[in-house]
């Protein structure tokens, strides 16, 4: 709990998808209880403003800091794939100008940076160089009350669950999925669920595969069902800077199979799933080396019930929505600390 209630703005409304918009509905609807309440822009002054990577809105965000309005920048993982993929040039350019954005911000007008891991830190300090603002790692959380492991047995089958993050246009996660089918299926797996957006050469090629479900997008509210009818998650996400479903996984119960590259170690430790050595270069989205995949997932399947307790555990320890808004309420303390001396 804050001894002190701190107001902030954001520039924008929450998406209503993706990790950026369920983070700021976490804030929104439980952060007075931390003390962050939050208002809109017809409020008189606010304390911070709260900018989730970038926004276009500069002017705004440079009059608001003219009058005192201190501005906190959360960020995610540098935008370092789409330079490497078939993407178009308009798109690389889009993808450019986004980075340089929010690149921008946090050299010139951000007063503190939260980093959502380590792993964001280090990558934003090797890509862009380091910078004198204050900062803090706070990783990501969620609610463990709708986040929970299924009580009892459902079903008879092993449902491993994947989920948007590992759905990279023109990379090889097709392959991933289909190997790790043709190998896992009926014998260990009985099915492979994939959830979220995905190219729609990637979902055809996807949606021949026997024993893989492609679900396609589903909305936020039905996605801890989804957590509770699976048994195992998947995440093919290179790098992972701090997915939110990785995390909604492990509050779940979910033993989590990833290659061992990103954030996926502050999140998994070594006792929530297995991680396994990526085998090339991630940096160069280089196909990886399945077998390592393959064997953790029959491990994790074999010891799922001693893991998922793990699991559960992890979450409750470390990534709770508690947890991460005290972590926020003690960053805005610590910038109007330093802006009142």
């Amino acid at each position: 709990m804050s001894e002190r209630e701190i107001t902030i703005v954001w520039p924008h409304p929450p998406d209503p998808s993706g990790g950026p918009g369920t983070f700021q509905q976490h804030v929104i609807d439980k952060g007075s209880k931390y003390g962050i309440r939050t208002v809109d822009e017809s409020h008189r002054l606010p304390d911070c403003v709260l900018v989730t990577a970038g926004t276009r809105r500069l002017w705004w965000l440079w009059r608001l800091r003219r009058r005192g309005v201190r501005v906190v920048q959360r960020l995610d993982g540098v935008n370092w794939r789409d330079y490497l993929q078939p993407i178009g040039l308009r798109s690389k350019l889009r993808a450019y100008l986004g980075s340089r954005l929010v690149a921008f911000i946090r050299r010139h007008l951000a007063d503190h940076i939260v980093y959502q891991s380590e792993f964001v830190r280090d990558h934003w300090d090797r890509a862009h160089g380091r910078v004198s603002t204050p900062t803090t790692v706070v990783l990501n959380g969620t609610d463990l009350r709708r986040f929970k492991p299924a009580e009892g047995t459902t079903h008879g089958g092993t449902i491993l669950l994947c989920v948007e993050g590992s759905f990279q246009p023109g990379t090889w996660v097709p392959e991933t999925i289909s190997e790790i089918a043709d190998r896992l299926i009926p014998s260990v797996l009985s099915t492979i669920r994939l959830i979220g957006r995905m190219d729609e050469d990637d979902k055809a090629r996807l949606e021949c595969i026997e024993g893989v479900d492609v679900m396609g997008e589903v909305p936020r509210k039905e996605m801890p069902d989804h957590y509770r009818d699976a048994q195992l998650f998947l995440n093919l996400e290179v790098h992972p800077p701090c997915p939110n479903s990785v995390v909604e996984a492990l509050a779940s119960g979910l033993p989590v199979a990833s290659f061992d590259t990103g954030a996926a170690r502050e999140l998994v430790g070594d006792s929530a799933g297995i991680l396994v050595p990526y085998g090339s270069d991630p940096w160069k989205l280089q196909r990886p080396d399945i077998e390592g995949l393959v064997v953790a997932i029959e491990q994790l399947a074999h010891d799922r019930g001693a893991v998922s307790a793990l699991a559960r555990e992890r979450a409750k320890e470390r990534l709770s929505t508690g947890q991460m808004l005290t972590g926020y309420g003690q960053a805005l303390n610590a910038v109007l600390d330093r802006g009142a001396s």
